[in-house]
């Protein structure tokens, strides 16, 4: 576990790199981050290789790698909810493509469900932010799911809730792009702003999570 020295980040924030081994070979992959003063997390990378019997989300490994995710979580502090981002399927785009992001979303609910946690998939336009102020970064249709750590996420939210679940994401997490002193934090930030400002004139009061 690796955590940002609160001296070069904006936010502190703890890394996590989990890995499941069978007969010597990595057959599944976790990275995520905890955000202690948020009490919140968020998985950046999740991956299982679906060829091998023993890293099917139904197997040993698939749920000792989503316990020990849990158990870290719960260790280092009180986790209300983590999050996972994934790009939203295109009805027009290529079936293979389809099924590759499919994918990504469903091993996210499987895994979360080896945990015996339900996934909240919120209902609403999000859009996945750029990740740095490089002329090639743009924004993205994502769709944002959520978990319940140490309470389950209900199927209906305020507005209040769902603006403090995106400021995390967007500030807090996509906003860790660059360090402090780094010259474009500041323009960075402020364009993160700027997005949840079109979310605070946007957003209906009520927001599904099915």
């Amino acid at each position: 576990m690796d955590e940002h020295p609160a001296k070069e980040r904006h936010v502190t924030v703890k890394n996590i790199v989990l890995a499941a081994i069978f007969k010597d070979s990595v057959v599944g992959f976790v990275f995520a981050h905890f955000y202690p003063q948020r009490r919140k997390a968020i998985v950046s990378f999740l991956a299982i290789d679906k060829t091998v019997k023993e890293a099917r989300v139904d197997s040993i490994a698939a749920k000792k790698l989503t316990n020990a995710l849990k158990a870290i979580l719960i260790k280092e502090g009180t986790c209300d909810a983590l999050f996972y981002d994934v790009e939203r399927i295109s009805p027009t785009a290529p079936v293979e493509d389809r099924r590759r992001k499919m994918g990504r979303a469903g091993t996210f609910r499987a895994h979360a469900k080896a945990l015996k946690l339900d996934t909240r998939e919120f209902q609403c336009q999000y859009l996945s932010p750029r990740v740095s102020m490089s002329e090639f970064a743009h924004e993205q249709p994502f769709v944002l799911f959520c978990v319940g750590i140490s309470n389950p996420i209900p199927e209906e939210l305020t507005k209040a809730e769902m603006l403090d679940y995106l400021r995390f994401v967007y500030l807090d997490c996509y906003g860790d792009v660059y360090a402090k002193e780094d010259p474009r934090f500041v323009a960075h930030q402020d364009y993160l702003k700027k997005m949840i400002a079109h979310y605070e004139l946007t957003l209906p009061e009520k927001v599904r999570a099915v």
